[in-house]
């Protein structure tokens, strides 16, 4: 049963966006301008950004290797497809922005919107740096799992952040540009092969694209640290609190792939993410609907202990582990969807506001 420590929180919504972003400005702003006028005028902007999604799960599906199989497979006969990886990225970067022309144009900004945006973008921060760790496995597995543990923590911190000022913030070097190196990455593929990035280099042992990654890593660290410090760590025992719930989950993980093959690798990776972006999105419904959260999660608690009990528990059997890995993904889909049916189900007993619906069109006005 949930509780909200301030009912009335949803009626006093607010929210601006505070964008210096140079890629935005140079590059982008000027394709949402035009992009825009795709957009049906009467679609939904819920609908927008659910529909916009469809390009970076299509991208994580790609780099995972769920639709044209193993990427050292299918990579050195048709690198070509890491450019639809690319364009899945673009379309859903595009419609990202788009939903919030959308709403505006439709006059519908609120709370729902917000939530449906940055519900799915807590997904999105973690699968698709996961996807390239997929995607090239020579990247040591425990940097792919350290990447889907910054990037959840970092969500949330920025969430957090969001909480206190309302304002979400881009700086001159943010997300947007991370995004643009990631294009420029996806499309270098059909140009220098797959093998470029892939192979170690001489004297290293290391192929580029762990460089790549861990970049990507310390740039996390960089802004969650810049964020917990602009406010004096007030915040720091719920990072470490959330840290100290992935982190059993994540060495058992690693253990499990060691023993039984990277696929366990791939759900313990989706296991975190998914855990991490239910904590940072109760964080976001907090700051919305003024629900009340805590720190700890019980049950994410016991199932750590089971997993670690099923790896190391002398006289189990081998398929102890694997079952707690599986039983804690499912459960932890099953919260997510339960915590977004929540908020829909909170959204309209308070405000009376349908996931997709749209006000009626004014009259004189084409619908």
């Amino acid at each position: 049963m949930e509780r909200y420590e301030d009912p009335d929180r949803i009626y006093s919504y607010s929210y601006k966006a505070d964008n210096k972003s140079i890629v935005d400005r140079l590059f982008m702003n000027r394709w949402y301008g035009f992009a825009i006028r795709a957009v049906p005028p009467r679609l939904s902007a819920n609908g927008v950004s659910m529909i916009g999604n469809l390009g970076s799960w299509f991208a994580f599906l790609v780099l995972s290797g769920l639709v044209f199989g193993p990427a050292p497979v299918f990579a050195k006969e048709r690198p070509w497809i890491f450019a639809l990886v690319g364009l899945g990225l673009l379309f859903y970067q595009t419609l990202d922005a788009l939903d919030g022309l959308q709403a505006r144009r439709l006059g519908t900004s609120g709370p729902l919107g917000e939530f449906v945006d940055h519900w799915f973008d807590s997904l999105n921060v973690f699968i698709l740096p996961f996807g390239v760790c997929m995607a090239f496995p020579s990247v040591p597995p425990f940097l792919g799992l350290t990447l889907v543990l910054l990037a959840t923590l970092t969500d949330w911190i920025e969430l957090r952040r969001v909480k206190e000022t309302n304002t979400l913030d881009f700086g001159y070097l943010s997300s947007e540009e991370a995004t643009m190196a990631a294009y420029l990455f996806y499309f270098s593929i059909p140009i220098v092969g797959y093998d470029f990035w892939a192979s170690p280099v001489a004297g290293l042992g290391l192929p580029p694209i762990f460089f790549i990654l861990l970049a990507g890593s310390l740039g996390l660290i960089v802004t969650g640290i810049r964020s917990l410090r602009s406010y004096g760590f007030a915040w720091l025992s719920n990072v470490v609190a959330e840290l100290l719930e992935l982190l059993p989950l994540a060495l058992g993980s690693l253990v499990l792939q060691e023993r039984s093959g990277r696929a366990w690798l791939f759900l313990g990776g989706l296991c975190v993410g998914f855990a991490g972006s239910r904590i940072a999105s109760n964080l976001l419904r907090h700051r919305l609907l003024g629900l009340a959260i805590r720190k700890w999660y019980p049950d994410m608690l016991i199932l750590d202990s089971l997993l670690i009990l099923a790896l190391f528990a002398p006289g189990l059997p081998a398929w102890a582990a694997p079952g707690v890995l599986l039983a804690y993904l499912a459960w932890n889909l099953a919260m997510l969807a339960t915590q977004f049916q929540k908020t829909l189900a909170r959204v309209k007993d308070k405000l009376g506001i349908g996931l997709f619906q749209v006000p009626p069109a004014k009259a004189g006005k084409p619908a």
